[in-house]
């Protein structure tokens, strides 16, 4: 899904006065299961973060996935 959505993102230009932008995002996705998985929500969100990071630092215009 996130990948989907990356991109539609990309492949559609945004139109601005007489030009248009490219725009592109990057995705950090992490797997929760409860209640095996035994983080709690800001541990979660902070892995989320740091695998947004490396999408960014790896080019850009991505989708990190971490099971961890």
């Amino acid at each position: 899904m996130f990948e989907h959505v990356r991109s539609a993102v990309a492949d559609t230009p945004i139109v601005v006065g007489q030009g248009s932008l490219d725009v592109t995002i990057s995705c950090g996705v992490t797997l929760y299961i409860p209640p095996e998985d035994g983080r709690d929500r800001t541990a979660l969100l902070a892995e989320a973060d740091r695998v947004l990071y490396e999408a960014k630092e790896s080019g850009r215009n991505r989708t990190v996935f971490s099971l961890a």
